[in-house]
């Protein structure tokens, strides 16, 4: 859902350093790089400078996602909803026939 749906690689870049959190690439002008991965050892240093079809790469977490959500919303109708941290093996537990019809 996070790196489909919500994350911006244009805006923010990814950091092991940040604990969790995606600063913005502002404090790098001028990189025009279309994803930025801080290289943990060397901040300046875009591991992900060769990175390409980021945004095709965003589009497929994107539809995995609703593929997923529209899948466990059909089991849930059925009254075989998830229980509370138990998502993947709900997941791995779906029919195939659940995610063909999508």
């Amino acid at each position: 859902h996070f790196f489909g749906k919500v994350f911006d690689p244009r805006v923010s870049l990814v950091s092991v350093r940040a604990k969790g959190e995606f600063p913005p690439r502002d404090r790098y002008h001028g990189v025009i790089d279309p994803l930025f991965i801080e290289d943990p050892f060397h901040h300046q240093n875009n591991i992900g400078r060769n990175c390409f079809r980021v945004l095709q790469i965003q589009k497929a977490f994107a539809d995995a996602s609703i593929t997923l959500e529209a899948t466990l919303m059909k089991g849930a109708e059925r009254g075989e909803g998830c229980k509370q941290g138990q998502m993947l093996t709900c997941i791995l537990n779906t029919p195939i026939s659940d995610l063909e019809d999508n």
